[in-house]
């Protein structure tokens, strides 16, 4: 009972597994129907990111969620080979089509319920990227993946029954501008790709897409797990491709496994996962490949197209809408104080709870954002860098005492009316136009207050402004 407690809550294993499994049948079907090799990549791409994005609470919710998957993925397939059908011959049409599609696929991740990954916009990219749809038949593009649709229901059929949580993320401004900067970065490097000919003008987009994040830390951070990942998993997967992969006939078996552990370790260690994809990806690559120049084409050419696609978008997020840490804090600076100074100029004590419960989801979001901070190479640039720590560290004291204390507070009336004024003060001060004068006019602080936690955490908050004078 107690292991499948644990199988039950492990939503990695879970989905590591119905890859698995989902993947043996496709084997089967793959050499019963003797697929070519196009047709089988497809329906393995396909099993992946469905298995990794699958979500619903039960079965049924299940279904619809690839259901929905299915189609939304095949409408862009479509609308992808009409447009390049049309507009292929001209490269402005051909660019500015590819990020019409994308980016409007953005908007229909965001609306469509429980669609909250960019996989069927991956299956799109890898079709348009390449340019190819006049070689290859669409029906070899979107048979496979509707074959992987329906193998991947059919195993979550025969598996028990297991919930698979959504968080819905508040599609806000911030989230179209990003969409908007992702959408321009994709088809930059698809258009450098392209043009110098690199290996696979894919992988640069598909790098895009999965590091693109909230803020410029998070990127960063997640490009250096990708960076780091790609390229030990390119030194080890050569080596296992030569000793390991080659001689021995089952070792291909070995793919799967790598892969298995792959999706089991996504959530855990993002590096990880990409050490694992990529040794993998090495092995197939060394199997189908015919030649060892084809084999380090392909090695090298994933490693350099996936720097371009880290490259090209770290410089959009740095020149386009930056949303860095540094906007965030301003932004906290207006909320946070705005809503303690509303809280105790209006509230009741009956009444404050809400109020705190904002404050307190306002502080937390903005700690946790703060944690990535240390990525962004444009804090380190700007004089505030060296006390974001010691402003948010006594913030935090301060909320904490408030919420604590916030029903004597109240009913004193001069600490109520010192917070109301020290939360306006707070909200209002710039880091950037703070002058002496602003210190030398503050309000003296109560009696009542005197020697308290709340008045050395108001003190250290001052002398952080001060720092910039």
């Amino acid at each position: 009972m107690k292991k499948n407690s644990i199988f039950q809550n492990n939503i990695p294993l879970i989905k590591a597994t119905i890859f698995s499994i989902s993947s043996i049948f496709g084997i089967i079907i793959t050499l019963y129907l003797q697929f070519n090799f196009t047709e089988s990549l497809w329906l393995f791409i396909s099993l992946l990111f469905l298995s990794i994005g699958i979500s619903g609470e039960s079965k049924k919710y299940q279904a619809i969620f690839l259901a929905k998957f299915s189609i939304s993925g095949i409408i862009l397939i479509l609308i992808g080979y009409y447009l390049e059908l049309y507009l292929g011959n001209n490269i402005i049409y051909y660019y500015f089509s590819i990020f019409i599609v994308i980016f409007i696929s953005f908007i229909l991740l965001e609306k469509i319920s429980q669609i909250k990954n960019v996989s069927h916009l991956l299956i799109y990219l890898m079709l348009l990227a390449g340019r190819n749809f006049s070689d290859l038949y669409i029906l070899a593009y979107v048979l496979p993946y509707l074959l992987g649709a329906i193998l991947l229901w059919f195993t979550v059929l025969l598996l028990p029954k297991f919930s698979f949580p959504y968080k819905h993320k508040e599609f806000n401004k911030e989230e179209l501008i990003r969409f908007f900067r992702v959408s321009l970065a994709v088809i930059i490097v698809l258009f450098i790709s392209n043009y110098f000919h690199l290996f696979n003008p894919t992988w640069s987009a598909l790098t895009v897409l999965v590091i693109s994040q909230g803020t410029l830390g998070e990127t960063i951070k997640k490009s250096m797990y990708r960076l780091s990942g790609t390229f030990f998993g390119i030194i080890v997967g050569i080596f296992a491709s030569i000793y390991i992969f080659e001689p021995y006939e089952y070792s291909r078996f070995l793919i799967l496994v790598l892969f298995f552990f792959g999706i089991l370790s996504i959530q855990r260690s993002y590096t990880q996962s990409i050490f694992l994809f990529t040794i993998g990806l090495c092995g197939l690559s060394f199997l189908v490949f015919n030649t060892s120049e084809q084999f380090i084409e392909f090695i090298f050419g994933r490693f350099i197209d996936t720097l371009l696609g880290i490259l090209v978008l770290i410089f959009l997020e740095l020149t386009i809408f930056p949303y860095s840490v540094i906007k965030e804090t301003r932004k906290f600076r207006k909320q946070y104080w705005s809503i303690i100074h509303d809280l105790f100029l209006n509230g009741q004590i009956e009444s404050v709870e809400n109020n705190l419960l904002k404050a307190n989801d306002i502080l937390d979001n903005t700690l946790s954002i703060l944690k990535e901070y240390r990525y962004e190479p444009i804090s380190l640039f700007n004089k505030n860098y060296k006390y974001q720590r010691e402003y948010f560290a006594q913030v935090k004291r301060i909320n904490k005492i408030i919420n604590k204390q916030y029903s004597e507070y109240l009913e004193n009336n001069e600490i109520k009316e010192y917070i109301i004024y020290i939360s306006d003060f707070f909200s209002k001060i710039n880091l950037q136009t703070v002058s002496k004068n602003d210190f030398d006019d503050m309000m003296p602080i109560p009696n009542d207050l005197k020697g308290s936690d709340l008045e050395n955490a108001i003190e250290k908050i001052v002398l952080v402004y001060e720092y910039f004078l």
